[in-house]
C-alpha cells in the first residue's frame, strides 16, 4: 500500500510526547523528498517502509533493531506509531531478486488491468526500478501492446515445449546454426494446435517472444521484452534449450514450489535418466552430450540454480525467490530443505540480501557451526 501525496502524515501521540525523534535519513533520500519522488509504504501486515524511485528502505528504531514501526489510519489521518523515542534509522532492503510470487499474484488479481506497473508500484513496498528489474529477468513476464502481462509457469513450459517440437518439424532457416524463421515456426505451431482439437491460436509476436527465450543471454532477441520490432530469423542457444528441458523436467515433477515445498524429492539418477530421455527427441541437442554421463551432470549445477539442491542422491524443491528476506528467517527455512551445506552452496542464498562488501561468513556465525567434512569441503550445519 502507497500514502497517496494527499494523505496527511502526522506523529501519533505516544511517538512524540517524551521527545523528539531524529530520522537518520540519506543523501538520496533527502534529494528525493526535494522532488517529491519518496513515498511511505507499508506492507499486508502494516510494516512500514520508505520508497523512492530506485530502493525500498526499512525504518527502524536504531536501539532495538528488531522493532518496526506501523503505519495506522483513519479517514483523515495517517500516522506512523511506536511506543519507543529516539534515533529513527532508514536502511536499504537489499535483495537481488524480488518475491516473484509476490508479483506474479498482481496479474493474477488484476489479469486485464491497464498499466499494471503502475498498480504494484502502489500496492507493493518496491520501487520503480525494482519492478521494472524484476519484470525484464523474468521469462514469463513481457509486454504485449505496450502494456506488461505475464504467461502463467504452467503456460510459459508448455508453449515453449510446443516451440521446441515445432523447430524439429520446420528445421532449420538456413544454413546458420540453431537459426529458425519465426513465421515458419509461428504456422508450424498452429497447425499443431489446431491438428490438436485447439481452437486458439497463438499470435506471431508471441511465438517470436518464445523462441527468442532460447537466445544467448546477450543475444539481442532474448534482451528484447516485446518492446522493439522482431528479426525474421531467430537463432537459439543448445545450452538454453537443454536447461529449459531440465527445469521443465523439475516443473513437472514439483510445479511452482514454495520455498520448503512438501513434495516428494526426487532421486537424482532417475532424474538424469529422464533428461536424456526428453533431450533424445529435442532439436539441436548433440548426441554425444545425451551419452556422456559426466556432461550431463556438469550441467545440472545450471539447471538447478534457484529452482532446486541436491542432498545425499535427492532432489528438493527450492524457489530462490519465495525465500524471506531477513538474514535469520532465510537461514532457517535452508535448515528446513538440508541438515548440512557445503560453505558455498549456503552463501550463495546469503549474499544476494547482504549489503556489498560484507562477509557472509561474519553474520552466519552467529546461527551456524562452520565445520571441515572428511571430504576436505568446509559445511555449514545449523546451531539450534
Amino acid at each position: 500500500m502507497v500514502l497517496p501525496p494527499e494523505t496527511k502524515l502526522t506523529y501519533s501521540s505516544e511517538f512524540s510526547s517524551v521527545r523528539p525523534t531524529v530520522f537518520a535519513f540519506d543523501e538520496s533520500i533527502i534529494e528525493g523528498l526535494k522532488s517529491k519522488q519518496v513515498y511511505v509504504k507499508s506492507d499486508s501486515n502494516g510494516v512500514c517502509y520508505l520508497c523512492d524511485t530506485n530502493q525500498t528502505y526499512r525504518i527502524r528504531q536504531i536501539e532495538n533493531s528488531n522493532s518496526q514501526l506501523l503505519v495506522l489510519q483513519d479517514d483523515n489521518f495517517s500516522s506512523i506509531r511506536t511506543q519507543c523515542t529516539g534515533i529513527v534509522n532508514v536502511d536499504v532492503v537489499y535483495t537481488e531478486s524480488l518475491p516473484d510470487h509476490e508479483i506474479r499474484s498482481f496479474f493474477d488479481k488484476y489479469p486485464k488491468l491497464p498499466n499494471i506497473l503502475t498498480r504494484i508500484e502502489f500496492e507493493s513496498i518496491w520501487s520503480h526500478a525494482k519492478l521494472v528489474n524484476h519484470l525484464q529477468s523474468r521469462d514469463w513476464y513481457c509486454i504485449r501492446e505496450g502494456e506488461w502481462s505475464m504467461i502463467s509457469p504452467n503456460d510459459y513450459y508448455n508453449m515453449q515445449g510446443g516451440i521446441l517440437n515445432t523447430c524439429a518439424i520446420v528445421g532449420l532457416s538456413s544454413t546458420t546454426p540453431y537459426t529458425y524463421n519465426s513465421e515458419d515456426i509461428w504456422m508450424g505451431l498452429n497447425e499443431i494446435l489446431a491438428s490438436e482439437g485447439s481452437a486458439e491460436e497463438v499470435n506471431l509476436s508471441m511465438v517470436q517472444y518464445l523462441l527468442s527465450r532460447f537466445s544467448a543471454d546477450d543475444d539481442t532477441s532474448y534482451k528484447n521484452k516485446s518492446e522493439t520490432e522482431w528479426p525474421l530469423n531467430i537463432t537459439i542457444s543448445v545450452e538454453k534449450v537443454v536447461t529449459f528441458r531440465g527445469r521443465q523436467l523439475l516443473h513437472v515433477r514439483f510445479g511452482s514450489s514454495g520455498v520448503n515445498s512438501n513434495r516428494t524429492p526426487m532421486n537424482i539418477e532417475k532424474y538424469i535418466a529422464d533428461l536424456r530421455d526428453v533431450l533424445v527427441t529435442t532439436v539441436g541437442v548433440d548426441p554425444e552430450l545425451i551419452e556422456s554421463d559426466g556432461r550431463i551432470r556438469e550441467l545440472l549445477p545450471a539447471i538447478f540454480k534457484d529452482h532446486a539442491v541436491v542432498d545425499d542422491g535427492l532432489i528438493f524443491p527450492l524457489d530462490s525467490s519465495a525465500l524471506p528476506l531477513e538474514l535469520d528467517a532465510r537461514i532457517s527455512e535452508l535448515f528446513k530443505i538440508k541438515q548440512k551445506w557445503t560453505k558455498v552452496e549456503l552463501e550463495s542464498f546469503v549474499v544476494p540480501i547482504l549489503a556489498p562488501g560484507t562477509k557472509p561468513e561474519s553474520l552466519l556465525i552467529k546461527n551456524c557451526r562452520l565445520d571441515q567434512d572428511e571430504d576436505g569441503k568446509m559445511y555449514y550445519s545449523s546451531k539450534f
